[in-house]
């Protein structure tokens, strides 16, 4: 896995997204709790249950082990609002030099 590059697209990613858009576009907001004709996906509301097993492989976890979370820039805003503390005499985080411009931290509020 590589960090900010998503590679070449899968196969049948086109796929999916065309049966997710025709989800939407037909039955809005119950796509959550519906599960698709063809029962390609699961409803959206099941959706991090189904990939658990498969990414518990790549990474060498059991699915149970495995929580399947938003956006990198999501997860990294929701775990400093959940955490972050800074204090006068430490406030600074330290991130990588190429690291998207929505996920550096530019406030100080103590």
């Amino acid at each position: 896995m590589c960090g900010n590059s998503l590679g070449l697209q899968p196969k049948l990613a086109s796929t999916y997204i065309q049966k997710y858009l025709q989800v939407w576009a037909t039955q809005g907001v119950y796509g959550h709790f519906r599960p698709l004709e063809d029962q390609l996906t699961s409803p959206w509301l099941d959706i991090d249950e189904d990939s658990r097993g498969s990414l518990g492989k790549i990474v060498g976890a059991r699915g149970d082990e495995i929580s399947v979370m938003g956006s990198l820039t999501g997860n990294l805003h929701l775990l400093m609002n959940s955490f972050y503390r800074p204090t006068k005499e430490r406030w600074k985080i330290i991130i990588e030099g190429k690291a998207f411009p929505s996920d550096h931290v530019r406030t100080r509020s103590f």
